[in-house]
């Protein structure tokens, strides 16, 4: 799996300002494509593990497929 460009533009932004500012929990909504080339939605969450000066050296993580969650909002908005 791997991210287009846009998804980039757009996803790294935001994981490298938390990283300088790890404050709560990082999330956000990931369009992958598949290695089949089909979309894939993910929901990511990271939370920081910071030393004891507050810097973040560690993200631990979680990436949940909501591909089939993605399919029904949209036959609910047709």
């Amino acid at each position: 799996e791997i991210l287009s460009q846009e998804e980039i533009q757009r996803v790294i932004p935001s994981l490298e300002n938390y990283i300088k500012h790890p404050d709560g929990i990082w999330k956000a909504m990931v369009q992958y494509i598949h290695k089949s080339g089909s979309l894939v939605w993910a929901k990511s969450k990271a939370i920081a593990i910071c030393n004891s000066s507050g810097k973040a050296v560690k993200l631990l993580g979680t990436i949940t497929d909501i591909t089939e969650q993605k399919k029904a909002e949209q036959l609910l908005k047709q």
